[in-house]
């Protein structure tokens, strides 16, 4: 998991916390920026133990802020013998948090809030209540809160973008203003619901030649492969004149994948290639 919990110290904020089974351990990295990606440099490990049944396979950060641990703990993590012999009572649950804190959930039951106060809680420091918060809105369809959602996403809100996408209540209008919204991680996610919809826009192929965030050309290149093929090599002809993204990590192949899903319209293609 990524630690965005509020409750440990700002050392850990950001970081990725790695259960290890295999070597009885928890991982805890710095994400360095890597071009579309990210590469990691190790931070002492969060949890070291000299007990080879300490088996943690799974972390995540809890409503209450820490980092809640599944420990399978048995001698032997392999399935190396076909006997079904392994302990079934030994596991254990571990809550990591500050020395001298009691980690507390203090908000309540989500559901029982009213719509403004969820809307309060997209400002939360813990992750898990932001978007749980959103998602309970989104479910929930109350339309009389579209309106300052969509204001909210104008501010850079991405908890009111996911909630207006749940309700799916924003207009090819809104999802191509957006896509000059001053914050990268709504154009990105404009981008990625118009994929997740098999929709294009007409903004995204003029995006795609200008866009300066290199998270957002990743999502553009992921986006193609996923509307036609019309648009979809509209977008990498925008794309492919980012003369530095053929460094990239990722991007390139990004881009002849989204060339390949579309091979079979071949007029398309034609078009394409007589072009470049």
């Amino acid at each position: 998991c990524i630690y965005e919990g509020g409750l440990l110290s700002d050392e850990y904020d950001g970081t990725i916390v790695a259960p290890n089974a295999l070597h009885n351990l928890v991982w805890n990295s710095e994400r360095i920026p890597h071009g579309s990606t990210y590469r990691t440099t190790d931070n002492p490990n969060l949890i070291d133990t000299t007990d080879r049944w300490f088996r943690p396979v799974y972390g995540g950060v809890g409503p209450d802020g820490a980092i809640y641990l599944a420990d399978w703990y048995d001698s032997r993590l392999s399935h190396v013998s076909p006997t079904d012999d392994w302990h079934k009572e030994s596991g254990r649950i571990y809550r990591i948090a500050p020395k001298n804190v009691t980690p507390r959930y203090t908000e309540g039951d989500l559901e029982e809030k009213t719509s403004q106060e969820l809307i309060s809680l997209f400002s939360h420091t813990n992750k898990w209540i932001r978007q749980r918060a959103a998602m309970v809105l989104g479910w929930r369809n109350d339309t009389s809160v579209v309106e300052e959602l969509k204001k909210r996403v104008d501010q850079g809100s991405l908890e009111s973008l996911w909630s207006l996408n749940l309700m799916d209540r924003f207009t090819k209008n809104d999802a191509t203003k957006w896509l000059e919204n001053k914050n990268p991680n709504i154009r990105r996610w404009i981008v990625r619901l118009m994929g997740d919809r098999h929709m294009s826009l007409p903004g995204l192929a003029q995006l795609a030649s200008k866009e300066t965030d290199i998270q957002v050309r990743s999502q553009l290149a992921s986006t193609a492969k996923r509307v036609d093929a019309a648009d979809g090599l509209a977008i990498i002809e925008g794309l492919i004149q980012h003369d530095s993204d053929a460094a990239d990590p990722h991007l390139p192949l990004l881009i002849w994948w989204a060339i390949e899903s579309h091979c079979e319209n071949w007029e398309a293609i034609h078009s394409f290639l007589q072009q470049h």
